[in-house]
C-alpha cells in the first residue's frame, strides 16, 4: 500500500511537469475541505505539498437527486475529454486500472449546491459550490464513488464559466472485501495540478474460473478436480500497465454435496461419493498478480528553495499487485456399482433355510465384496442339526457357491427326495427402490443341461424321481439385479436325499460357474 502527493503524471516515461498556482490562494476559501479518508485538500506553493485550512461554514442550499448511465456519463458531466484522459492515465498508473473497462452501470447521487466561505469574508448571496457525490457498480464487484467539489453553483472543471473551472475530486473503489483505492485531485483552471492517491490490492469479481475433472464417476472410488484461472483473467497491458504476470498459484475453497470430504482447500480436491445419483461440486479461488507502471515519486535530490520545482518529483518504476476471484460449480453424475443384499430362503421340512448377502465392507472402493450368513437344518446330510456360518466373504461380481469353496462344511441344499420345498427372495439396494429389483431362480440338471424348473420366481419346486438318476448333478441358480445392472447371484448345489437312505447324488462340481 502506497501513498504519493504528485504533481502531473505525464505516462510511464514522461516528465513530470509542475502548473503553478498563481491564483489558487485567493480561491482558498471558496474550496471545500475533502472529508475522505482523513485527507486534506492540498496545494502546491513551492513546498510540494502544504495543506491549507477548509472554510470555516458551510451549509446545503439545496439538494437535488441525479443519476447517471455509468462512469463515463458520470465524468463527463464535470470535466472534459482532455481531463478524463489525464485522469484514465493516472488511474492506470496509480492503480493498474483501465476506468474506460470499469463497465460501471446505475450511477446514482445527490447533488448540493452549498453555501461555503471563509472569515472575515460575508456569506454569499447565493450557492458558491457545485457538490456531488454519486456511487455505481461493476460486474467485478467493485463499488465506484466519485465525489466532485467545483466552485460555481453550476460550475464544472472543463470551463470557467459560471464561476467554475477549480475545485477538488475524489474517486474511490471499494471491492466486497472492502479493500479501497482512491485518487484525489485538485483542479485550478481547468488543470490538474495536483494528485494524491491511495493504492490497495483490489479484488476482481468477475474472474473465470474452470474446473477439469471428471463429469462420470463411480460411487466409493476416489477422484480429483483441478482449478484453473486462465491468463485471460489478467488485465491488459498498455502503456502505463506493462510486464502483466501470476505472481503466484491459485487459492481456493471447495465444496462437494455429498462427498467425503465434504470441503477442501489448494488448486486439487479430491472426494470419494459413497451414495449414486447426482452431486454437485463448488469452488472459489483467488488468483494474484503483478504489473509495473512509471510513478512520480519524490526526489530525494530535491532541495527546497534551490533546485527548480519542476526538478521535486522523478518517474521511477513501481511494482503494483492485484487479486481477481471467481467461482465454478461442476454437476458430477454418481454411477451405481454395488450390487443388490439378497436374502434367499428355502422351506424344507418344515424348516426355514437362510442364504443372506451383503454389501460389506460398506462403501468399499473396488473390487466389491459381499458377506455372507448362512443357517439352517438342510444345509448337512444330517438334516435336523441346523447350522450356523458367519464371517464368510466371497467376491460381490462373481456367483456365489453355496457349497465347499465357500466353507468346508457346506454341501450346498440337501432335501429329500420327491419333497415339494418352497423358494422366495428380500431385496434391497443402495439406489434402486426395491419394486424396482426382480429376483428370479431356477434349477438346471447340469449333467444333462436341462432346466427342471424354468427361470421365474416359482414359489415351489421338487426333485421327482424321475428326474432322479445317480450320479447326475443339480444346481439352484439365484439371480437379482438393480437398475445399473449390478448383479448378486448364488450357485447352490442341490443334494437328493432318498426317504430313508443316503444321498443320491453327492457328485457336482466344486467350480463357480
Amino acid at each position: 500500500m502506497k501513498e504519493v502527493v504528485r504533481i502531473g503524471n505525464r505516462g510511464r516515461r514522461g516528465q513530470v511537469s509542475f502548473v503553478s498556482l498563481v491564483v489558487l490562494l485567493s480561491l482558498l476559501f471558496l474550496l471545500p475541505t475533502m472529508g475522505f479518508c482523513g485527507e486534506s485538500e492540498i496545494v502546491d506553493e513551492g513546498q510540494a505539498g502544504e495543506p491549507h485550512s477548509p472554510a470555516d461554514h458551510s451549509y446545503v442550499h439545496q439538494s437535488t437527486p441525479v443519476s447517471y448511465s455509468g462512469m463515463d456519463d458520470a465524468l463527463s458531466g464535470r470535466f472534459n475529454d482532455g481531463q478524463i484522459s489525464q485522469l484514465t492515465t493516472m488511474m492506470q498508473n496509480d492503480f493498474g486500472i483501465d476506468v474506460g473497462s470499469l463497465n460501471a452501470s446505475a450511477a446514482t447521487g445527490v447533488n448540493d449546491q452549498r453555501v461555503q466561505w471563509r472569515d472575515p469574508r460575508p456569506e454569499p448571496d447565493g450557492p458558491t459550490v457545485n457538490f456531488e457525490t454519486v456511487t455505481m457498480t461493476t460486474p467485478e464487484g467493485w463499488t465506484i464513488t466519485v465525489h466532485t467539489q467545483c466552485t460555481g453553483a453550476e460550475g464544472n472543471y472543463a470551463s470557467s464559466d459560471n464561476g467554475g473551472g477549480t475545485g477538488t475530486a475524489w474517486i474511490s473503489i471499494t471491492d466486497a472485501e472492502g479493500n479501497q483505492s482512491w485518487i484525489q485531485l485538485c483542479i485550478t483552471n481547468g488543470e490538474i495540478v495536483y494528485q494524491n492517491f491511495h493504492a490497495e490490492d483490489l479484488i476482481r469479481d468477475n474472474a473465470t474460473v474452470i474446473i477439469q475433472g471428471p463429469s462420470n464417476v463411480d460411487e466409493d472410488v476416489e477422484n480429483s478436480w483441478t482449478l484453473d484461472i486462465p491468463d485471460s483473467n489478467l488485465p491488459d497491458e498498455t502503456e502505463e500497465v506493462y510486464e502483466v504476470r501470476w505472481s503466484g498459484g491459485p487459492e481456493a475453497q471447495w465444496e462437494a454435496q455429498g462427498g467425503t470430504p465434504a470441503e477442501g482447500s489448494g488448486d486439487t480436491f479430491a472426494t470419494v461419493f459413497k451414495e449414486p445419483g447426482s452431486a454437485t461440486i463448488t469452488v472459489e479461488a483467488t488468483r494474484s498478480y503483478e504489473f509495473k507502471t512509471m510513478r512520480a515519486e519524490p526526489n530525494p535530490n530535491y532541495v527546497e528553495g534551490t533546485s527548480p520545482i519542476e526538478e521535486a518529483f522523478i518517474q521511477t518504476e513501481a511494482q503494483m499487485s492485484g487479486r481477481v476471484r471467481g467461482s465454478a460449480s461442476k454437476t458430477v453424475s454418481i454411477a451405481d456399482i454395488t450390487p443388490p443384499d439378497l436374502t434367499f430362503h428355502l422351506m424344507a421340512s418344515h424348516d426355514v433355510n437362510d442364504i443372506v448377502v451383503k454389501e460389506a465392507p460398506l462403501d468399499k472402493a473396488p473390487p466389491k465384496t459381499v458377506s455372507v450368513e448362512i443357517k439352517g437344518n438342510n444345509f448337512t446330510l444330517d438334516i435336523p442339526t441346523p447350522l450356523l456360518l458367519t464371517g464368510l466373504s466371497a467376491p460381490a461380481t462373481e456367483p456365489i457357491e453355496i457349497g465347499p469353496s465357500l466353507s468346508s462344511s457346506l454341501l450346498g441344499f440337501c432335501v429329500r427326495r420327491h419333497e415339494r420345498f418352497k423358494l422366495f427372495a428380500d431385496c434391497s439396494d443402495n439406489y434402486s427402490a426395491s419394486e424396482a429389483l426382480k429376483p428370479h431362480w431356477s434349477i438346471k440338471n447340469v449333467t444333462k443341461d436341462v432346466d427342471i424348473l424354468p427361470d421365474g420366481q416359482s414359489e415351489y419346486a421338487l426333485i421327482r424321481r424321475e428326474n432322479i438318476v445317480a450320479f447326475q448333478l443339480f444346481h439352484l441358480l439365484v439371480a437379482v439385479a438393480d437398475e445399473a445392472g449390478n448383479e448378486t447371484r448364488l450357485l447352490i448345489p442341490i443334494q437328493v436325499i432318498g426317504q430313508s437312505v443316503g444321498v443320491d447324488t453327492m457328485n457336482y462340481e466344486g467350480k463357480k460357474k
